[in-house]
């Protein structure tokens, strides 16, 4: 399962806050039509034989969901865990 299939285009930055939580950074700004667009920046740890780290950017117009957007993906160890 993705980050995305739970969220739904169009939906409200509030509905989508409240499933998903705070984001760790957010960003706006207001284009030259005066519609507010607003970036949250989301992080998630998932192992796939591997620990990794996974970056999402969500993008609002107007507190209203118009994509989500994988970022970067980070290998977080370098070297299999002997854990045993």
């Amino acid at each position: 399962m993705s980050f995305s299939d739970n969220y739904k285009q169009g939906m409200t930055k509030t509905d989508f806050i409240s499933l998903q939580g705070m984001p760790y950074k957010e960003s706006f700004y207001y284009d030259q039509d005066n519609i507010l667009h607003e970036d949250l920046y989301y992080k998630h740890i998932i192992y796939l034989q591997n620990w990794y780290e996974i970056n999402y950017v969500c993008h609002f117009e107007d507190s209203t969901l118009i994509s989500i957007e994988q970022k970067e993906e980070k290998r977080l160890y370098e070297q299999d865990c002997k854990c045993k």
